[in-house]
């Protein structure tokens, strides 16, 4: 039988102590990694893990795209339910521009799960409200044109910039999905404004609305249906 004195029995139990009470450092290590998003570490270590010939300025101009839609929709929904007060009461011009929102909306969608897809890393930005408060039919297309316009050069500029970094993927997907639409969107609103410019009375005016009504309000039905 091995005795032992109450002071080494005192010494032991303080060292032990020692060993089990985590130092200041070890306690802001371990809140630092509490705080941390999980996966945040293992996406630092990798970054580049699923990309293959996803060149970053590529990866930038889809996130620039991605708030340029979000910024497009904010302003149609703005546009969309100005129309639709009980002072303005245009129901056509209201379904148009909620039908764009909706798609702006939608083609984000796609450029966040491409982004996804090739392995980059999404940003978004704040959306700033649009400067106007009040439209008339004529104002508000002439918005929608420039929007549009705005969006197509940036989807051409960054086709141009995939072209140049050898992605025949982004090409693709920008070709196939959006370019073509987007011409077609603005060959739209052009036609739109030259049947404005033909109005004369509010009769006239009443009759292009209902037209509107009845066109988009099948594909807003067809969206929501998705």
């Amino acid at each position: 039988m091995v005795l032992l004195s109450r002071n080494y029995i005192y010494i032991s139990l303080k060292s032990m102590s020692s060993l089990l009470t985590p130092s200041i450092g070890r306690i802001k290590a371990l809140q630092k990694r509490i705080s941390q998003p999980y996966g945040a570490e293992s996406a630092k270590k990798n970054p580049t893990d699923q990309k293959l010939n996803f060149h970053p300025d590529c990866e930038k101009r889809i996130n620039d795209q991605i708030n340029m839609e979000l910024m497009a929709s904010y302003a149609y929904l703005g546009l969309a339910y100005y129309f639709h007060q009980s002072a303005i009461s245009l129901p056509g011009f209201y379904k148009m521009f909620l039908n764009f929102s909706e798609e702006e909306i939608e083609h984000a969608r796609f450029f966040l799960d491409y982004q996804i897809l090739r392995g980059g890393k999404f940003t978004l930005t704040d959306i700033c409200a649009p400067p106007a408060k009040e439209w008339v039919p004529e104002s508000a297309v002439d918005i929608a044109i420039e929007m549009e316009k705005n969006v197509t050069q940036s989807i051409l500029d960054m086709h141009e910039c995939a072209s140049k970094h050898n992605d025949p993927s982004v090409t693709n997907f920008l070709e196939t999905v959006f370019i073509d639409d987007q011409y077609k969107t603005i060959s739209e609103l052009y036609h739109l404004k030259t049947k404005l410019k033909r109005v004369q009375d509010q009769e006239g005016l009443y009759i292009l609305d209902k037209d509107l009504e009845k066109k988009y309000k099948v594909a807003l039905q067809e969206q929501f249906k998705e």
